[in-house]
């Protein structure tokens, strides 16, 4: 299951216990939970390339197999996968989500060896 939300209001962040994926893991026991894409703005998914480069995309979640899926996907869609640790970071990532909605911050590219 990929959660690719992002609670939007301050009601909605501060009624969660953690993120959004972390609550679709407790509500979903047996569902291998990734999170991905939530930073990503909705232009940038069909054409996730700016200035020639691909954007990356942030990928938390605690089952590897699953990230190793979505890995995948992220790469066959054109984007640059970044492994950004597990479920817990989702809760970092929230928070970045919020701050690139603060400053109108566009696609990003995180630098990696790879």
């Amino acid at each position: 299951m990929v959660d690719v939300s992002f609670p939007y209001s301050k009601r909605e962040r501060e009624a969660l216990k953690g993120s959004t994926a972390e609550e679709i893991q407790r509500r979903l026991p047996e569902a291998r939970v990734v999170k991905a894409w939530n930073h990503v703005h909705a232009r940038h998914l069909t054409d996730p390339e700016v200035d020639g480069i691909a954007a990356s995309v942030l990928i938390a979640g605690d089952d590897q197999a699953a990230k190793e899926a979505v890995f995948a996907l992220a790469r066959d869609m054109g984007f640059h996968p970044v492994d950004a640790g597990p479920l817990k970071a989702t809760r970092d990532l929230e928070k970045l989500v919020a701050t690139m909605l603060f400053v109108r911050l566009g696609p990003i590219r995180v630098l990696s060896r790879d």
